[in-house]
């Protein structure tokens, strides 16, 4: 095969237990307005019929492979697919979900830049930057406070899936893989990212989705920190560790909200978050200085 027959974009559909959406979702990727594509489906060994229409589909257009593995999960599915990729660009699709007709052909057209993520959203967004620098990109990744931390709706340029680190998350880690994926790979590129105010895909939300029934703990996040950590390059670290905090203090809230412990406050997620604190001389709201200092039965000295 030569350079010229490569499809410009490979799309990585993981399928897991969704034999009712994953027809939708490869049909809304073959009506794109853009061509140039293929798509990978990667049956994570699936207990219902998934894998049974991943197989039908396949005979409709010469552009879809499928791949079938046991079960190892999202991540390694996505590695999988990636592995097997011949496009330049890799794009990400949950097998829930589906593409808006326009969507590739929007993202494609910010890939003549000098870059290599192209960044979309879930709605239309206005006055927004058409592109953003890779370091405030990344505190976007660690924050999730302007940038989706899902691995759609992008597109990444292949070359930066060349070290396996990208997907090296332990399957414990059920929530948050996605965002860790996104950190490991807005370390690796030193290139502005594009952004496209538009939207490009149609998030599901059902009742099988897998973070409809997760439960946060402290053990869980202080797992989950740890993994983050490890995601950031140690010498720029506290460059980055103002974010992490940000996200910790996030995932505590969300823990007192909806898996409240009276032993969260004694907890190493707890020791460690008072720790990097003090490190950072963060500035905390005051909703979190009360959390703090009433639970914790201590007090910190704010930076002003």
């Amino acid at each position: 095969m030569t350079m010229q027959q490569y499809p410009k974009i490979s799309v990585i559909i993981p399928v897991y237990k969704t034999e009712q959406f994953v027809e939708e979702c490869v049909n809304s990727v073959l009506q794109q307005t853009f061509s140039d594509f293929e798509i990978i489906l990667v049956d994570d060994g699936s207990p219902d019929k998934s894998g049974e229409i991943c197989e039908r589909v396949k005979e409709r257009d010469k552009r879809i492979r499928v791949l079938h593995q046991e079960n190892q999960g999202v991540t390694r599915a996505r590695a999988n697919g990636v592995s097997s990729a011949q496009g330049e660009w890799i794009c990400f699709v949950d097998s829930d979900d589906t593409l808006p007709a326009n969507a590739l052909n929007l993202l494609v057209s910010a890939t003549h830049n000098p870059t290599d993520i192209v960044v979309g959203f879930l709605n239309e967004c206005h006055n927004i930057p058409a592109k953003m620098s890779v370091e405030k990109y990344r505190e976007n990744c660690i924050t999730a406070k302007f940038i989706n931390s899902a691995p759609f709706p992008k597109l990444f340029r292949r070359i930066l899936f060349s070290n396996s680190f990208i997907f090296d998350i332990p399957r414990s880690i059920i929530k948050g893989e996605d965002m860790l994926m996104n950190i490991r790979l807005a370390f690796m590129t030193d290139k502005d990212v594009y952004l496209i105010p538009h939207k490009v895909y149609n998030y599901r939300i059902h009742a099988e989705s897998c973070m409809q029934c997760f439960q946060p703990t402290t053990d869980y996040e202080e797992n989950y920190h740890i993994e983050r950590k490890k995601s950031i390059p140690k010498e720029v670290y506290k460059q980055y560790q103002p974010y992490c905090i940000y996200s910790q203090l996030q995932a505590l809230r969300d823990i007192l909200k909806y898996n409240y412990n009276k032993n969260w406050s004694s907890s190493v997620f707890i020791k460690d978050l008072k720790r990097e604190i003090q490190e950072a001389q963060y500035s905390l709201q005051w909703k979190d200085r009360m959390i703090l200092k009433w639970k914790c039965g201590w007090v910190l000295r704010f930076k002003k």
